[in-house]
């Protein structure tokens, strides 16, 4: 799986710093005119924290992802594995997790999927940086020069199964017989308010 550049990895740090348990939240809107950043931790799974990254906005009165990223928190590292953006009606998970018979915690990997979203992510983050430590920050047209090439990306179909990878999170490769995928990881029951609970 591919992880955020350092550089990417420090702007989560920072926006995460102190969001330690499931529920913890906080919303970040330091620039006027740019969209906040709201960000909460989603679910810990043996000390390993799942974190929703987002920016919202609105149409005719509903609140829309544009987008929201999920992101596995490992030993410091960041690994993105969800993405949705409600304007152009994308919902990608690259990782789905799911316990097998001894607890341990599967994931089922497709891999480009899943570096197609580390590469965003890592543009994402010096987005996120910029747009809410200056005013007139940057723009996602930087990353992507026209809105063709952003819908371009946010539209990739899934994978096949034949693309897929199984692991667990202590490393083990392989699917015990009869592992089953499990849509939608970890989310549950998860409740989270759109606007950030600022």
């Amino acid at each position: 799986m591919k992880k955020l550049t350092k550089k990417a990895a420090r702007v989560m740090d920072a926006i995460t710093e102190g969001l330690e348990r499931p529920g913890d939240h906080r919303k970040i809107d330091n620039t006027p005119g740019i969209m906040a950043v709201c960000i909460e931790v989603i679910e810990e799974c043996g000390g390993n924290l799942h974190i929703s990254v987002a920016h919202y906005g609105e149409q005719a009165g509903d609140l829309m992802r544009d987008p929201e990223m999920i992101f596995l928190k490992v030993a410091g590292d960041y690994y993105p594995y969800y993405f949705r953006n409600d304007y152009v009606g994308v919902e990608q998970y690259s990782v789905e997790f799911e316990r097998d018979e001894v607890g341990r915690v599967k994931m089922m990997v497709r891999p480009k999927m899943q570096a197609d979203h580390a590469a965003f992510a890592n543009t994402w983050m010096v987005n996120i940086q910029e747009q809410q430590t200056a005013a007139g920050g940057w723009s996602h047209e930087r990353a992507f020069p026209n809105q063709a090439a952003y819908i371009g990306f946010v539209r990739q179909g899934r994978f096949s199964r034949a693309d897929q990878d199984l692991c667990y999170l202590d490393g083990h490769h392989g699917a015990p017989d009869g592992a089953a995928r499990h849509p939608g990881g970890f989310r549950n029951g998860t409740t989270r308010n759109g606007k950030g609970r600022a």
